[in-house]
């Protein structure tokens, strides 16, 4: 099995706080001071956090979800069909109704399924035999991508003043393209899954000592299959209801 050479990091004694700081500009420094001495709260405080950061971006997104006539919203659902506005505004009621339950359990379910299926892959693709907790470690660092990324939707949410925003190729993909398969798939890339997926291949490089260059094709083809089998499923869905909405005789 290829292995990556340690980094001037490996062995460096940091503190939790120091090593979620430098998730975001020194993954493997964070990887590296743990490896081996994982505690239950290098999973549970990222996940936390980020469940709060999510609540933080709800309550400031909840006063545009109240007040649909914004013009940018009436703009947007004007160019929806009848079909993907009834989907928006059932999809905004149950947020408004649910979501303080849906992101805390959210977070967490992601952690634990995500974790679970890393470390199948560690131990089935390249034979390394790690924990379930290095596993949740090494997505809970990660997942500190998606606190970040929550404060940014609100933040534009507020400044565009619509729910419909977009932090990635999203931007690019006209309306009439957006139910297609390839726009879906579009729209579901973003700059924070991408830098999410770098950091849980430098944990499973850190961790699990696997080359990075294997560790992160196999994370981009799994984040790929991910991507586009959400897409293909949500685009054959649409299609189902369209026809089963047409008139017919």
């Amino acid at each position: 099995m290829e292995q990556e050479e340690g980094s001037v990091y490996a062995g460096e004694s940091l503190t939790i706080q120091e090593r979620l700081k430098r998730v975001f500009y020194a993954p493997r420094s964070s990887f590296e001071a743990v490896a081996g001495k994982e505690d239950w709260l290098d999973w549970f405080l990222p996940t936390v956090l980020v469940a709060a950061l999510g609540l933080v971006s709800h309550t400031l997104s909840i006063p545009v979800m109240d007040n649909l006539d914004t013009p940018v919203l009436q703009n947007q659902l004007q160019e929806m069909n009848e079909e993907q506005k009834q989907q928006f505004l059932n999809s905004m009621d149950m947020l408004k109704a649910q979501g303080w339950v849906m992101i805390p359990v959210g977070t967490f379910s992601t952690l634990v399924v995500v974790a679970f299926v890393l470390q199948v892959m560690l131990r089935s693709l390249f034979e390394v035999d790690v924990t379930f907790r290095q596993s949740l470690v090494i997505k809970g660092y990660a997942s500190l991508v998606m606190g970040l990324e929550w404060l940014f939707r609100a933040l534009l949410i507020n400044i565009q003043q619509t729910p419909i925003v977009q932090t990635g190729m999203g931007w690019f993909v006209p309306q009439n393209v957006a139910t297609t398969f390839v726009g879906r798939v579009l729209a579901d890339i973003n700059f924070f899954d991408l830098w999410q997926i770098a950091i849980i291949a430098t944990g499973m490089s850190a961790l699990g000592n696997v080359a990075m260059r294997k560790a992160l094709i196999s994370v981009l083809v799994l984040w790929g299959i991910y991507v586009g089998g959400g897409a293909a499923i949500a685009t054959v869905t649409s299609s189902m209801l369209q026809q089963g909405m047409a008139p017919t005789g």
